[in-house]
């Protein structure tokens, strides 16, 4: 979260003498209940053509809601309105966040109002003399105080993406914004008082304690940074801020500091003070060449306790809090912040709160060697010394043992004081050497250690891929060996097959070659038969016909005879040859 954006309502004006009654005393209660800051604003802070005023609500998320919630709820019983009835309550928002709240054609504005039942209706202008929208709620207590969370959450996620600073949340007139440019580099008498009446320790708000400070202790160089060419660059932040920034001169005594440093006080109102702290900071961080990598800044003596300073470091990232070797002065010490510039703004912040919330709760007072004075006549400085806020006035406070010597010896006691203060710094700065020391040496020990085993480690994997080259090559080889054999053998079969095929071939061949034979000499045979049939049958038709001639003579004598004597040819057919070949 960048920083918590305060909800803002007005406030009406017939509301205004019931809610600031006996010194806020509504507001205090409010505070006390729901563990929110709730600050009214005064003339000087609203609008003169507004008759309203500005009621602005600070904290958690959680503290907020229930803070507006009982606000509202104030707000109706004035009016007499029952708890199911429709009431009508205005909170105002920075002009540039309406477009974001309203959404593309209302889809954020539904998404806000869906479930809560309350109607809403966004001003056409601003409100009179600020830079800011009012948007109108209608509803019961519990319907407006959803919907106001609900827009809130929108706003708070600009904020935190940058979109949104502290300064769009503020309300700052030309004329104070005039007078904070023009009081710059003085001191700080030009801060505005609270009322006279105001009650400093009874529950107080601390968006009205002007008396804390956030102080931050810089190097010379530093502080020249911060001021500027003829103070430009501390009028840019205290415009920017609405703070009022103070670089302390070198001359002027300040116990807690180092030759070299100065301090740099942030006033103002509480939130004023919080972007004072955020401006401050990154312009310190945007110094070329020699940014500041820890922030250094001066705290109650309360706030330097070791489970103060580990509690508000693990609620940042990267952020490391130490306390600065040396006596308190003035119920006083220093704080180094280490850690990345936002983690270094928002443990900065944290303290700045705390401190204030010390102050209220009266666990730590506002108090110097001129008792603190922030204004014109001494006014703080007088509401100190007698007691307003107490029952019974408090003790005159006793100066510390550096305030009671003449300026020579409290010059010895200071440059003794810092004498211990830098030795026992240098005792430390020698233990914290040895530490490192023997950090760096257990760190070399861990680091040979850890080559031994990376050596060990590239050893076995060495071994391990050669092992496993050796099991690859001979598997390879085997491979090769197999394949090889499995060719030799292919080859040895095809041939087989070849030779088996020619022999087969050969055989087929001599085979067709013996039927060939076969059927020639057959054919031969059968040739030979034949000729020798027509042969024997030319010859045996030589002799039929040799036989036919006489035989032919011879039936015919035979016819002849046989008509004279049948016996003759039967006698004649006995004996002829042709009866014989025919028998």
């Amino acid at each position: 979260m960048n920083f918590p954006v305060p909800w803002r309502c007005l406030l009406p004006h017939e509301a205004v003498d019931f809610v600031t009654y006996n010194n806020n005393a509504i507001l205090t209660q409010l505070s006390d209940n729901t563990g929110a800051m709730i600050d009214v604003s005064s003339d000087r802070d609203t609008p003169k053509r507004l008759s309203d005023r500005i009621v602005t609500i600070s904290g958690q998320a959680e503290q907020k809601e229930r803070a507006c919630r009982r606000i509202v709820e104030k707000l109706r019983k004035l009016q007499d309105l029952l708890d199911t009835e429709i009431g009508f309550f205005v909170i105002i928002v920075p002009a540039t966040a309406v477009p974001v709240i309203v959404g593309a054609k209302g889809a954020t504005i539904s998404e806000v109002l869906e479930g809560t039942g309350a109607e809403l209706s966004i001003g056409k202008e601003n409100v009179m003399g600020m830079p800011d929208t009012p948007i109108g709620l209608e509803g019961t207590a519990a319907q407006v105080t959803s919907a106001v969370a609900n827009i809130h959450k929108v706003i708070q996620d600009m904020a935190d993406r940058g979109r949104l600073l502290p300064a769009d949340f503020k309300y700052r007139p030309d004329k104070a914004a005039a007078q904070l440019a023009s009081g710059a580099g003085n001191h700080l008498q030009e801060v505005a008082l609270p009322p006279a009446e105001h009650n400093i320790f009874g529950g107080m708000d601390p968006t009205q304690n002007f008396r804390t400070k956030a102080k931050i202790v810089v190097d010379t160089g530093l502080a020249g940074w911060l001021i500027g060419k003829s103070g430009r660059t501390i009028r840019e932040m205290q415009e920017n801020s609405g703070a009022f920034l103070h670089v302390i001169r070198e001359e002027e005594p300040t116990p807690l500091l180092q030759p070299g440093e100065r301090l740099v006080e942030i006033c103002g109102r509480y939130e004023r003070k919080l972007e004072g702290i955020q401006v401050v900071l990154r312009t310190a961080d945007s110094m070329p060449g020699n940014a500041p990598r820890e922030t250094r800044i001066i705290v109650p003596a309360v706030l330097a306790e070791p489970s103060v300073m580990e509690q508000v470091a693990s609620s940042y990232s990267a952020c490391v809090v130490e306390r600065v070797p040396g006596p308190a002065y003035d119920d006083e010490a220093v704080l180094i912040i280490a850690g990345p510039v936002a983690s270094r703004i928002q443990a900065t912040q944290d303290f700045l709160t705390r401190t204030d919330r010390a102050h209220i709760d009266g666990v730590a007072v506002a108090k110097s060697l001129d008792g603190e004075v922030v204004g014109r006549d001494g006014r703080p400085r007088k509401e100190i010394r007698e007691g307003v806020g107490y029952t019974q006035p408090p003790p005159p406070r006793q100066p510390a043992h550096w305030q009671q010597h003449e300026p020579q010896a409290r010059q010895e006691i200071w440059a003794r004081d810092r004498a211990d203060a830098n030795g026992q710094r240098e005792r430390m700065q020698m233990e914290e050497q040895r530490r490192l020391e023997e950090q760096r040496r257990m760190e070399e020990r861990k680091q040979l250690n850890d080559q031994v085993l990376l050596e060990e480690r590239r050893s076995e994997e060495e071994r391990r891929r050669s092992e496993e080259e050796r099991k690859t090559s001979e598997e390879e080889r085997r491979r090769s060996d197999e394949e090889q054999r499995r060719r030799i053998e292919d080859n040895q079969r095809l041939e087989l097959e070849q030779q088996n095929r020619r022999r087969e071939d050969e055989r087929l061949q001599q085979e067709g070659w013996r039927k060939t034979e076969d059927h020639r000499l057959k054919e031969r045979r059968l040739q030979e038969l034949q000729d020798q049939r027509c042969a024997e049958e030319a010859s045996h038709a030589d002799v039929l016909k040799d036989q036919q001639e006489p035989l032919g003579q011879a039936l015919a004598a035979a016819a002849a005879a046989a008509e004279a004597a049948p016996r003759v040819e039967a006698m004649l057919m006995a004996s002829s040859p042709i009866g014989h070949v025919r028998g």
